[in-house]
């Protein structure tokens, strides 16, 4: 083969230097671009803007929207709530929103709560499909058990919500959940509320107004109710972690499930002074318990060793009620196919023999 003259030498190198200096970024498909960005938090895809005039608009495009702050509630915290305000205004109209994530700290605040119930307006009007709202709490962080004893705090969702029916995944944090009409989310499939306080009135809403709910989570939720009615048709997962109750109530609550269509239920996590009973659970494929119930101290820090340790009369007869409950649960979901007891569970069976 013969050796390429100098000139076609120079040719290939230049081609070579055009091909380095060409923005191949900026030329890739606004689709391409978008999905980018939905992988980026929106503050750095907003950021592009100052790359250059062709990409003074392009985060517009972004179907996913992320917002998260990790400052207290202050100054700086109303320059982020600006921030989200104009992201949302700017963006591109005719671009629907798959993914609006919100996570910052929450304090009762007139302002505040305006900006919160445009952004829904938003999320409303452009269909948004998946919608986190994340608030943090300091108070839960310090004591958990007593964070609803002056009633319901967090922000109070706006009835403008409870209508929306191109919502598919709804979680929220600290929120109040109180539709005063009826639910309309006929295209929710998945929905996760921690920090909530739950009556019966609310969750039987939103059962009878979601009729494509697949997966309920309810987390570190006050429960204003002792039965739990499940007779959703679509619903098959089920779980419940950490109920928060205040520690005046009666020793040994009881809170009875009865949900004939679940296919997966899980109980994990800590509980003061709860115990569960299952009624109807006749379809279940797959049973999750992984939760510890200490009832004299509340304290969660030890394990079961340490908690049997100081074998007083009480925590005798507290191992008696907490192995008649396990073996009560245990005979309900004997027909499933996969079956997982957490620590708590094995030890409990362990020191006080299930018959």
């Amino acid at each position: 083969m013969a050796p390429r003259s100098p000139k076609s030498q120079h040719e290939a190198s230049s081609k070579r230097l055009r091909e380095m200096d060409e923005d191949r970024i900026s030329n890739l498909p606004d689709s391409v671009i978008s999905h980018i960005f939905s992988f980026l938090p929106t503050k750095t895809a907003v950021c592009t803007s100052v790359l250059s005039k062709t990409w003074e608009h392009k985060w517009t495009l972004t179907p996913t929207l992320v917002f998260e702050s990790l400052f207290l509630w202050d100054r700086d915290t109303r320059d982020f709530t600006r921030f989200i305000s104009r992201t949302l205004l700017l963006h591109n109209s005719s671009i629907k929103i798959k993914h609006l994530f919100i996570e910052m700290d929450y304090e009762k605040d007139p302002y505040l709560d305006s900006c919160l119930n445009l952004w829904l307006q938003f999320v409303r009007t452009r269909d948004v499909e998946e919608l986190s709202l994340q608030f943090a709490d300091a108070i839960f962080q310090d004591c958990p058990w007593s964070i609803f004893d002056d009633g319901p705090e967090g922000y109070l969702l706006p009835q403008c919500l409870y209508t929306h029916p191109s919502i598919k995944r709804l979680t929220t944090n600290y929120c109040i959940v109180g539709p005063s009409r009826v639910v309309s989310w006929p295209s929710l499939k998945s929905l996760s509320l921690r920090l909530a306080v739950v009556s019966e009135d609310t969750l039987q809403k939103i059962l009878l107004g979601s009729c494509s709910l697949e997966f309920l989570m309810l987390e570190h939720c006050e429960f204003r109710f002792d039965r739990l009615d499940i007779c959703s048709a679509s619903l098959k997962d089920l779980v419940i972690h950490s109920v928060l109750e205040p520690k005046t109530g009666d020793k040994f609550d009881v809170l009875q499930i009865s949900a004939p269509n679940l296919l997966y239920l899980e109980i994990s996590g800590h509980y003061y002074q709860r115990k569960f009973q299952l009624l109807d659970v006749s379809s279940l494929v797959e049973a999750w318990f992984d939760f510890d119930l200490f009832v004299d101290d509340g304290n969660f820090d030890y394990s079961v060793e340490e908690y049997v340790k100081k074998k007083t009369q009480e925590r005798r007869e507290n191992l008696k009620v907490y192995s008649s409950m396990l073996r009560e649960l245990l005979e309900k979901v004997a027909h499933v196919e996969e079956l997982t007891l957490g620590h708590w569970c094995i030890m409990v069976s362990f020191l006080h023999p299930i018959p």
